[in-house]
């Protein structure tokens, strides 16, 4: 008699998609739940097998198996029949089987008489297949094996479907990673509550040269005050809950311009937000052409210059101070960029300044 489809079990079946070697973990929990001697688990993308995991003590056919015997494999039909555990005998006639090649040359050696399997889609042009088989002297699988592996089914699309999803987040991730180690500038990525998922090397290098803290005595990502760092945490909250673009000067001199927006490609109403954190000395901060924006938008001396100063990370107060104009001032300029440049608030016109020309502040 198999294991029981417990709250326990279920939970291992989902903690397997989460893990590296999960597709190991999830053949073994088939063959124990539906009490078979062996069992496999079939990854294919279109006709294409891209994963292929089975049982240690049929781990020898898996080589003769993708070099010919899928091809002629009478049991593979199932690929066909969605959703549904079917025997092998409903697919093809046990007669004829035991008459064929695939059978006297491959499958009686790995005691495959009556296999019973599964197929159902995880994604576009994903497709599993699970199958299972209970070798001689042992009774032949029947109905009964049916009705448990059917209810077993519907767990194990659903973690591997988390499995497929967890990848493509991974790869994703992954490929962001690389894209931000060759940035010039600090780039940290921080969940709401300021904890770093990731941080590249000139990150790194402003730590170690005291302007910030990664990991600081509030844990997650704090500046060298708590009164900056109270600041800093508001920004990253707003940006990945609400995706709220904002900035702060940081550093005990003020020289470190932190920008902090939104992630591409997060998910806040899933509450998978998270922030994009920026920072760059002062000194050495690039902005767009001034020319280049009076061309294109056809901006004034004025609109352009805090076009500029808000590229750098300045707040619209800063900004004003630099200049020697009022506050209010300034604020009408931004509004008039935002109709000149066609963009709708403070984020979207950060990122189409973001994506143009760059030159040394002057």
């Amino acid at each position: 008699m198999g294991d029981e489809i417990t709250p326990a079990l279920i939970a291992e079946i989902y903690e397997a998609a989460t893990v590296e070697d999960g597709l190991v973990r999830l053949v073994d929990i088939v063959r124990r739940v539906v009490d078979v001697d062996n069992a496999g688990i079939w990854l294919r993308s279109g006709t294409e097998i891209r994963e292929l995991t089975v049982s240690d003590s049929i781990a020898a056919s898996v080589g003769p198996y993708l070099a010919y015997y899928c091809q002629i494999d009478p049991w593979s039909a199932v690929a066909k029949m969605r959703d549904r555990v079917t025997l092998g005998s409903e697919i093809y006639s046990e007669d004829k089987l035991l008459k064929g090649e695939f059978y006297t040359d491959f499958a009686r050696h790995f005691e495959m008489t009556r296999p019973m399997g599964v197929s159902f889609d995880i994604a576009t042009n994903t497709t599993v297949m699970i199958s299972t088989n209970r070798g001689s002297p042992g009774r032949l699988l029947d109905d009964l094996d049916k009705a448990r592996f059917s209810d077993l089914v519907a767990h194990l699309k659903g973690a591997l479907t988390l499995r497929h999803r967890l990848g493509i987040e991974r790869s994703a991730q992954g490929a962001l990673a690389t894209a931000f180690e060759r940035l010039a500038f600090a780039a940290i990525v921080c969940t709401p509550e300021g904890e770093v998922l990731f941080a590249n090397d000139a990150a790194r290098t402003l730590e170690a040269e005291r302007a910030i803290r990664l990991n600081g005595s509030q844990g997650g990502l704090s500046a060298m005050t708590a009164e900056k760092t109270n600041g800093l945490r508001r920004l990253i909250a707003a940006a990945a809950t609400r995706g709220e673009a904002g900035s702060l000067a940081l550093g005990t001199d003020g020289l470190v311009l932190a920008l902090v927006t939104p992630l591409p490609g997060a998910r806040p109403e899933l509450n998978q937000g998270r922030a994009l954190v920026t920072l760059r000395r002062a000194d050495a901060v690039a902005g767009p052409s001034l020319e280049l924006l009076r061309q294109l938008f056809d901006l004034t001396p004025a609109q352009a210059h805090l076009c500029v100063q808000l590229a750098r990370g300045l707040t619209f107060e800063a900004a004003a101070a630099e200049r020697g104009v009022a506050l209010s001032t300034a604020r009408t300029h931004f509004s008039t960029i935002l109709r000149k440049t066609g963009t709708d608030n403070l984020r979207d016109l950060l990122r189409l300044l973001g994506s143009m020309p760059q030159i040394n502040h002057m």
